[in-house]
């Protein structure tokens, strides 16, 4: 079943420990230095001292001018610890230092240690003043048009935005989401409002990000993920993984959850109340995906969750429907140098001029599937989610200079390369569960000039989640076919 927070079900917010906005509209700060400064860095974030790029004499005079507070980075009940910052309970992610504060060892959070220690010692300085709230008043630049289907999602997600409801967007691969969302992004922007575009993966924010700053040039925009750049801290939209999502606090007045199913977002709580926690207490939420769990389907089948169905790609083509081909033990020609014949004969008689995905089970598939496509004479490389060069290969690959890219699910969602075709080797392993064999087959067939694709699962026995992909496409297409019913 689908983890998804309470809050996010509809259930009450739990109290946030963290202070909110002053409802003071003209504060006192003539005596406070760089105030404007200070309020856009600081505003909707919980930062620990080194964060803030002011010493700490003036941290302290905004602290008691009461435009900062300072707040426990971590709290302590006996032997329970709690980490505020990415609301870590796990006694397991908790450790101790030879702390220099004096009072011995102090115990520090490992889950968010990537960002920087915090300590029990270690305060975050959240902003308490008034929060600059710029309007954008005609803040979305683009020309393009919305079909009759992409139209209603996207009155549906202006009309939430507005009244701080829930929304579940549910549209195939490729039925253009993002475009979807840009009245509800532009609508708020121009109330004064914050938003935060939240997805579970790196790639999917680096394929986003110059797209929605593209169209939305004039409003400040920031893209956090792993050794993303430092981000402008006054942006107005934000696009952050889940994990980078454990920077803000009550900062934004609507939250764009992007392929809301995925992991590690939808097994991980922690990533669900960091998500909570960055929003404010009425924030809308509008959730994206082409695959809802059971659960989410349930909610909206009884009422509980609104949504708009989307079942046509936007350039009003059908899915590709996946084709099935008997690949023998695929497992033992790996370890043997090779591959399945049957994949090998396809590379050679598929069209090279359309870029290839060869999606694959594991880590250890990566590279002897690359060294067999080579010997054959491919241009081909691979990536994986601990690739530091990932981004460097998806580039190469969209431009042309690889002709296949073999890689694990971390290329599943969020990326377009157009034209290209898609192969699943070992397509009966567990890891490809019906909704990511949905998402892969997604990644054919999204360009108008080539809407068809080639899809095939490659297999060493067919699967329920195979065959439980295949009726999914199909449903989807009758529903194309046969809108009205």
């Amino acid at each position: 079943m689908n983890m998804l927070s309470t809050w996010f079900t509809g259930c009450r917010r739990p109290a946030s420990p963290f202070p909110s906005f002053s409802s003071v509209s003209n504060p006192s700060t003539t005596i406070l230095p760089d105030y404007e400064q200070m309020q856009a860095h600081c505003s909707g974030r919980a930062l620990l001292a080194q964060e803030l790029p002011y010493a700490q004499k003036i941290i302290d005079t905004y602290v008691q001018a009461e435009m900062l507070q300072a707040v426990p980075a971590i709290t302590q009940q006996g032997s329970f610890s709690q980490c505020l910052r990415c609301s870590n309970k796990n006694p397991g992610l908790f450790g101790s230092h030879t702390c220099a504060c004096g009072s011995g060892r102090c115990v520090y959070c490992r889950e968010c240690l990537e960002m920087g220690r915090v300590s029990a010692c270690t305060p975050l300085y959240c902003w308490t003043g008034p929060e600059a709230a710029p309007v954008y008043s005609d803040p979305l630049v683009w020309s393009g048009r919305l079909s009759s289907e992409q139209e209603q999602a996207s009155r549906a997600a202006a009309n939430a935005g507005l009244l701080k409801q829930e929304l579940y967007i549910w549209a195939v691969c490729g039925a253009g989401k993002t475009e979807m969302m840009f009245q509800a992004v532009a609508e708020a922007l121009a109330r004064g409002e914050r938003v935060l575009w939240a997805t579970p993966r790196t790639d999917v924010v680096r394929e986003l990000y110059p797209r929605l700053a593209g169209v939305f040039p004039e409003v400040p925009a920031a893209s956090w993920y792993a050794g993303s750049p430092d981000a402008r801290p006054e942006a107005r939209l934000v696009l952050a993984t889940a994990h980078q999502a454990r920077r803000f606090k009550g900062a934004f007045d609507m939250a764009v959850i992007d392929e809301v199913d995925a992991f590690p977002y939808v097994f991980d709580p922690g990533l669900q109340q960091a998500v909570q926690e960055a929003c404010r207490p009425q924030a809308a939420v509008i959730y994206l995906s082409a695959t809802p769990g059971k659960h989410e389907q349930r909610r909206m089948k009884s009422g509980a969750l609104a949504y708009v169905r989307v079942p046509r790609r936007f350039h009003g083509q059908p899915l590709p429907m996946p084709a099935c081909r008997w690949a023998g033990n695929w497992r033992l020609q790996l370890t043997r140098g090779g591959l399945p014949h049957a994949l090998m004969q396809w590379c050679r008689s598929r069209d090279t001029a359309y870029p290839l995905f060869v999606f694959v089970p594991s880590v250890a598939a990566v590279r002897p599937v690359v060294e067999a496509l080579r010997a054959e004479g491919f241009r081909c490389d691979g990536v994986h989610a601990d690739d530091e060069k990932r981004e460097e290969k998806i580039t190469a690959f969209r431009k042309g200079d690889i002709d296949i890219l073999v890689t694990t699910t971390i290329l599943e969602r969020g990326v377009t390369i157009p034209k290209a075709d898609v192969a699943v080797l070992g397509a009966d392993d567990d890891i490809f569960t019906e909704s990511a064999l949905v998402q892969i087959a997604g990644r054919a067939g999204r360009n108008p000039e080539r809407p068809e694709g080639d899809v095939v699962f490659f297999h060493y026995g067919r699967t329920r989640a195979m065959q439980q992909t295949i009726r999914h496409i199909q449903t989807m297409n009758r529903e194309e076919a046969e809108p009205g019913e």
